[in-house]
This record gives C-alpha cells, structure tokens and sequence, in this order.
C-alpha cells in the first residue's frame, strides 16, 4: 500500500482536499527539528514564526482553499487566582500515559529541573491564570500567530474546575453562551 503523497497540489486518498496548504508548514517544521534537535524555548517560538510566515508566502489557492487557514493548539488552564491556575497546571505538568493525576501544591519544587524544562518546553504554548492573564496571553497568541483558528485544550484534573476553566476562556475571548461560535453541545453543556 502506498501512503499519500504530502506533496503541494497532491490530494490524500481518503478525501479530495488538497495537502498543499499544510505541507509547506508541516515539512518546515520537521525540517527545523531535524537541523535543531536540542532547540527550545525563544527557538521554537521563532521557529513557527518563520513556518507560519513561509506557509502562508508560498500557499497556493486550489479549488478545495482559496487562502491559507491556520488552527494552532494552547493549553489553557485558568482559574480565579493565579495561583490556583497554576495548582491545577500541576496535573498536566505530571501527565503521562497514564490517567491524569490530581494536582499538586509546588509540584514544580519537587521536580527535577531538567525534566520540568522539557516538559515545560512541551507546553511553552500554554496560558495558566486568572481571568486577565489568560485575556492578555490570548490577545498576545493571537496578535503574534494571527490563527484563523485556536484548538483549545485543557489538562485539568477536577471536572468543575475544567468546566469553569473552559468559562474563563470564552470570556476571555468574548464569546458568551448565546454566541454562534460556541457550538449547541457546549452550551447545553454550560446549562
């Protein structure tokens, strides 16, 4: 079996959409990682600069796109406190293959300071606060990155404090219940 082609204008077998637009930014990517492996920080961050800048330059409409789309991923968890923010961020700075444990009070003392900055490294794009921390770390993600969308996610351990993290956010980005971009299972959800 032959896998599908990533080349620009090529099409993947199980659906019609043409790959073009993504893989110009997802072959600079692993292009980087490979000339970079121990790269981190302020360096990854310039690193999607520079591939988004490169994807959306050289984007070619199809039928299928007419202009480049970008969906970027963060992870949010916010909270009423800064530093309950960070409490239930403890979860997913502990995370692994295994069910998500709960969070930890000064976890980040307790950790080794080598694996704490690769793990941190692993989630540099996250925003963890109060409500105005994440309004500001959002209104910066969006103004440096300018996605045409954001996957939001969220490792939080307590599902009350995850729902009310997910409330922060649509806040934070000024949308309400009634809003046509949340969609009809979330707002039943908050209901």
């Amino acid at each position: 079996m032959q896998a599908p082609s990533a080349e620009p204008g090529s099409t993947n077998r199980k659906t019609t959409m043409p790959l073009s637009y993504r893989s110009t930014l997802t072959q600079y990517l692993i292009e980087q990682r490979r000339r970079f492996p121990g790269a981190s920080g302020d360096f990854n961050a310039l690193i999607l600069d520079v591939a988004l800048a490169a994807y959306r330059g050289r984007f070619v409409p199809s039928p299928g796109l007419q202009k480049p789309q970008v969906m970027l991923s963060l992870s949010i968890v916010a909270a009423d406190s800064d530093e309950e923010a960070r409490l239930l961020f403890s979860s997913a700075l502990q995370a692994t293959t295994a069910p998500l444990p709960p969070p930890v009070a000064d976890y980040e003392a307790t950790v080794d300071p080598q694996r704490l900055a690769l793990v941190k490294n692993s989630l540099r794009h996250s925003l963890v606060g109060a409500p105005d921390t994440i309004a500001k770390g959002l209104s910066d993600f969006i103004a440096r990155y300018q996605p045409d969308e954001i996957i939001a996610t969220a490792q939080i351990f307590d599902h009350a404090a995850h729902m009310k993290s997910l409330e922060i956010l649509s806040g934070a980005a000024g949308l309400t219940a009634a809003s046509p971009a949340v969609p009809a299972s979330a707002r039943a959800a908050a209901d």
